[in-house]
């Protein structure tokens, strides 16, 4: 049988979790089998770490992307800016991964928001086969159904992280039947500098991560809000520390009035009155090393969706997690961490308290959250999974 030539495209680029994932699914592929490419929007550490892996990794900063926003008049703005300007300037881009696609097999998207790309490829190599992964929930308007439905019609097979994003996409498109293909995120162990973030530990008694880069809707400043009502001498105790991104956009700010007059993070801890509370650190590439340092992870997001890759990596290295949201797949309520359905202040409160005065009461929570990843995160199975999916397409 002739290897499968495999085109992965990433917009994220080393810049997020999901980028993350498909690193670490990719190099755990058959390379017997696939000839495997990724072609990445931004520079970042995962260069070399594909290249390190054998696997041909090359930048494309002007891949063109389009995400579907929540208002109309931001879609309607994004679409004719992508339109008139994003996409006409693409051209090198496209020029690029020409050179691939005439001999590719499969071309995989790492996110929905690449569908556009993948409307051109069809409509130049129609022979060739897509696969797209859904990562996310799209808001539920116009504009997500039309970028669903169009995805629909050109992708061979889709590949959500987790029964939420099936049944999302499902409500969105509404009578029609996908193919159910649910291979969560995969994770690997890998060796860590324990010491490089230990500094953290000193002169407090509890450590509060937090992963991800900010916007409204990740809810970044809700970690914020909540150090705000600890009462002052238990939060002295207490240091929080936020790794990702800070910049607090204008739509933020238009989104949540608490937000306003500040360009960051930063600025709003300091006008909560608790900046001495917390460490920003801004975009790691090592997360981990961060966070075996800690004693819990919050993940505090409007989206309600505790099951992203903080979540899982913080339980791989038994750190429970404090989330908001229904689904149970990952953290059980007092068994992997602590679930609430709804932001409850003063619930979130009770739960950082009862720990900072009792913390083995999160140790056995620790080793029940790794057991769990360890089951639906097993990188050699959940890569199994994805190269059967491909051969079977071909």
């Amino acid at each position: 049988m002739d290897k499968v030539n495999l085109i992965c495209l990433d917009s994220e680029g080393g810049h997020g979790g999901s980028s993350k994932s498909l690193l670490i699914a990719l190099k755990e592929i058959n390379q017997k089998y696939f000839n495997i490419s990724v072609i990445c929007k931004k520079k970042s550490w995962v260069e070399n770490e594909y290249n390190k892996n054998k696997i041909n990794c090359e930048i494309a900063t002007d891949m063109p992307t389009f995400t579907s926003l929540d208002k109309l008049s931001r879609n309607l703005y994004s679409f004719l800016y992508f339109s008139l300007i994003i996409w006409p300037l693409a051209f090198r881009f496209r020029r690029k991964i020409k050179k691939y696609l005439v001999s590719a097999n499969i071309v995989h998207f790492n996110h929905v928001n690449q569908f556009l790309i993948a409307f051109w490829i069809k409509k130049k190599f129609p022979k060739i086969k897509i696969t797209m992964h859904i990562r996310t929930m799209p808001y539920a308007n116009f504009f997500s159904h039309l970028q669903l439905k169009i995805s629909q019609q050109l992708v061979d097979k889709f590949i959500c992280i987790t029964e939420n994003e099936y049944e999302h996409f499902m409500s969105i498109l509404k009578h029609t039947n996908i193919e159910k293909n649910i291979i969560f995120n995969s994770i690997e162990e890998i060796k860590i500098n324990k010491k490089k973030y230990s500094f953290l530990k000193k002169h407090k008694s509890l450590l509060v991560g937090s992963y991800s880069n900010f916007s409204f809707y990740r809810g970044t400043d809700r970690v914020i809000l909540l150090a705000s009502k600890i009462p002052k001498e238990k939060l002295k105790k207490i240091l929080f520390v936020i790794v990702g991104e800070t910049k607090i956009t204008k739509g933020d700010r238009v989104r949540s009035k608490n937000l306003s007059g500040c360009s960051n993070l930063e600025e709003y801890a300091d006008k909560l009155g608790v900046k001495d509370s917390f460490v920003f650190l801004g975009h790691i590439s090592n997360v981990e090393e961060v966070l075996i340092n800690t004693n819990i992870t919050l993940k505090l997001s409007r989206e309600n969706n505790p099951w992203g890759r903080d979540i899982i990596e913080s339980m791989f290295y038994k750190i429970p997690v404090i989330s908001i949201g229904k689904y149970e797949g990952f953290i059980k309520n007092e068994f992997s961490g602590f679930l609430l359905k709804s932001f409850d202040l003063e619930k979130l409160v009770e739960i950082i308290l009862e720990i900072l005065a009792n913390k083995n009461k999160i140790n056995t929570m620790g080793y029940n959250a790794r057991k769990i990843v360890c089951k639906k995160c097993d990188v050699k199975k959940n890569a199994f999974l994805l190269e059967k999916l491909w051969k079977k397409m071909l």
